[in-house]
């Protein structure tokens, strides 16, 4: 990489991967945002023949940055590393078994067999890396790494459940115990827990160094030979003295990020003379507190600036920027788009993502735009959402047409990989607004097993309630009311994500913690809270029907229905608003209240006549609000209830809605559920025959 000296740590690197012992180094490697981890990362990969140290190179596997949503998944890693590392096929195993449980999770399995396939398939993923490493010594990089948490909520605490924050930190430890044979880059700001865990977790595998390394800013003679390479193409570099240099050193503390910043000021004339007279007529301990003011005033807010209207963009855009959203944005044409977006390119500052050329800011440089840039964030995230809603609008339609298996799967990862990328800017644009998409979101994630999608959301998501910028603070301010809805919303959400996986003592046992800790006491006592309140209480008593506790299910339920009604029937409680976020969700939880009510009465009970009555005040709620799968699932439940009452015609028209609903929406496993309930008919009426010929 031209223009860059050897960073620190360089070499020991670089002898860790001549090691011929057949160990692997796992290097951790931390410092503040703007100190030149990924220059380090790229140095590496230039070694190794990269081009330009990102893209991968054998046997460099690229850098693999965590900032991108898309990477930060157990299968965007496992792909990435595949990518670059396979030589002969060593992971045709792996390919095999992940279309196995790719179809399986499109078919419904139960999710609690989805962990189980989950877990042999990361084992399966080692070992064909390891065929990789039993002939080549393989450098893995991974960039950003305090994205894989961005925090623990206090459901988590209270569950003890710190450790299920992502998909990705727990399996990287696992991925990281079982490699061999190779040298593995973390680079990220510092972060005590994955540090923590890292060191737990490999000091006792056998094979396995981990060496933490703390990489600061230039030293001063660092910083000279550094200005002495940049002078070769920054004019004017060359006319500030020795002392000028050190106050330079100083005033910058080093940061390579902000010494950049600097280099461009001076390169291209941006407000110089104000920002170098501003250093130098105070002390260098004022100089200090005001330069990351004064560079970005000097960089991005000279309207004389070619690409000042591009960098206001771009810093709005956290999931970077390419031509087509800079048309949306501007109205300019593509070839003045391309122009622009090309000559941000050679900046120091931006980074480029190999897989699509987006364009983002270095994360410091985000920083600084939020604190010291007067930018409409708000206004221009909006635009941003509208341009990923088209997008997102016309893969949908696509979806809607005849699609081959594998062709249906890559246009669901593209649309889930735009909705996670949307989700920041709906939440600028309007937190509230922004939280009840991700909680219809959330709920479809959960519901369908979809464990990668739902931790992206949710990471994204706690990225924005825990972040710093000034910006967002004053978007979603500390008081906020919607800040506690979060908070309290994530207890029925691990409830819920318990349940899926089938463990549903352990989603007992984390809803019962929940209502004896003091904290949670405003989720069981203000008006405010109820649908958080009534969603908890619906899956706690869920899970307390499955572990064999239906009288005290059969209380929690009704005293959800009687808060929420108020005493309203359902037709008429149903209609008000049904497609508004308040009544899409009180529409749900009342739905699926009756329905548990009604599955208790059927299946523990016996007691077929209240089951009726529950399932048909639990219809309206699904219909009003277009809850396909929900009406499915009750219309399925009433015709099984009909069965063991020998009404042989209601049994057989309800069974066959709920599996044409099913079929409409092309879940294989719930269309094989409802067949399964046919047959269960078909036997209740003596025709074993047909029971037969539908299994």
């Amino acid at each position: 990489m031209t223009g860059w000296i050897p960073r620190r740590f360089l070499h020991e690197i670089s002898e860790a991967i001549e090691a011929r012992d057949g160990s692997t180094h796992v290097f951790y490697i931390t410092g503040n945002a703007g100190v030149g981890k990924t220059v380090l990362l790229r140095q590496v990969g230039q070694k190794l023949g990269s081009r330009d140290g990102i893209a991968p190179h054998f046997p460099w596997s690229g850098i693999l940055d965590l900032y991108h949503s898309a990477v930060n998944t157990n299968s965007g890693l496992e792909e990435r590393v595949m990518k670059a590392l396979e030589t002969a096929d060593e992971f045709s195993a792996f390919r095999t078994e992940r279309e196995e449980f790719a179809a399986r999770r499109a078919a419904g399995l139960l999710a609690q067999e989805l962990e189980e396939a989950r877990a042999h398939l990361a084992a399966t993923f080692a070992d064909c890396l390891n065929k990789v490493t039993g002939i080549h010594r393989v450098v893995v990089a991974l960039d950003t790494t305090e994205r894989i948490q961005y925090g623990v909520d206090r459901v988590q605490v209270l569950g003890g459940l710190t450790e299920e924050s992502t998909t990705v930190r727990p399996w990287l430890l696992d991925q990281l115990a079982r490699w061999r044979n190779c040298v593995v880059l973390l680079a990220g700001r510092p972060d005590p827990s994955l540090a923590s865990a890292l060191q737990s977790r490999l000091k006792e595998v056998a094979g396995v160094t981990f060496i933490p390394l703390d990489l600061t800013g230039f030293d001063q003679d660092e910083m000279r030979r550094y200005l002495a390479l940049r002078g070769r193409d920054v004019p004017g570099l060359d006319s500030l003295s020795e002392a000028d240099r050190s106050l330079l050193w100083q005033v910058t503390e080093g940061r390579p990020i902000r010494v950049e910043l600097f280099l461009e000021s001076l390169k291209y004339g941006l407000g110089f003379d104000r920002l170098w007279q501003n250093i130098t007529q105070g002390s260098p301990a004022k100089a200090r507190q005001e330069i990351d003011r004064w560079l970005m005033a000097a960089i991005m807010n000279d309207p004389a600036h070619d690409l000042h209207d591009t960098l206001q963009y771009l810093a709005v855009a956290r999931k970077g920027l390419d031509s087509a959203l800079l048309r949306h944005l501007t109205g300019w044409d593509e070839a003045r788009c391309h122009k622009q977006l090309e000559e941000l390119k050679k900046r120091t500052f931006v980074k480029i993502r190999p897989d699509d050329g987006r364009i983002f800011w270095h994360d410091e440089v985000f920083d600084l735009c939020d604190n010291y840039l007067i930018v409409r964030a708000g206004d221009l995230s909006k635009r941003i959402a509208e341009w990923y809603d088209r997008q997102i609008g016309e893969l949908e339609g696509a979806m809607g047409r005849p699609q081959g298996d594998e062709e249906r799967r890559e246009t669901q990862r593209k649309l889930q990989d735009l909705r996670v990328d949307s989700l920041i800017y709906r939440l600028r644009a309007d937190p509230h607004a922004g939280y009840e998409w991700y909680t219809r979101q959330a709920e479809y994630a959960i519901r369908a097993a979809e464990v990668g999608y739902d931790m992206r959301l949710r990471n994204e998501l706690l990225a924005f309630v825990n972040s710093a910028s000034e910006v967002d603070r004053k978007i979603l301010p500390p008081s906020s009311e919607l800040r506690r809805v979060i908070e309290y919303d994530a207890a029925a959400h691990w409830v819920k994500r318990y349940m899926i996986r089938g463990e549903n003592e352990k989603a007992v046992a984390l809803a019962g913690r929940v209502r004896k800790a003091p904290e949670f006491q405003p989720l069981f006592t203000e008006p405010s809270l109820s649908l958080a309140r009534a969603d908890l209480g619906v899956y706690h008593a869920q899970a307390l029907i499955y572990t064999h506790r239906a009288d005290e299910a059969i209380e929690l339920l009704k005293s959800v229905i009687a808060e929420l009604e108020g005493g309203a029937s359902p037709e008429e409680l149903a209609g008000q608003e049904p497609k508004s976020f308040a009544g899409w969700r009180r529409n749900l939880i009342l739905g699926r209240a009756h329905n548990n009510l009604g599955y208790a009465y059927w299946m523990v009970l016996r007691r077929y006549g209240l089951a009726l009555q529950e399932f048909r005040k639990a219809l309206p709620y699904f219909r009003a609000s277009d809850l396909l799968e929900e009406t499915a699932n009750t219309t399925d439940n009433m015709g099984r209830v009909y069965a063991a009452l020998y009404r042989r015609s209601q049994a057989e028209s309800l069974v066959e809605d709920g599996l044409q609903l099913r079929r409409r929406l092309g879940r294989d496993y719930r269309v094989a559920l409802s067949l399964i309930s046919r047959a269960i008919v078909h036997s209740a009426f003596n025709e074993p025959h047909r029971a037969f010929a539908v299994a």
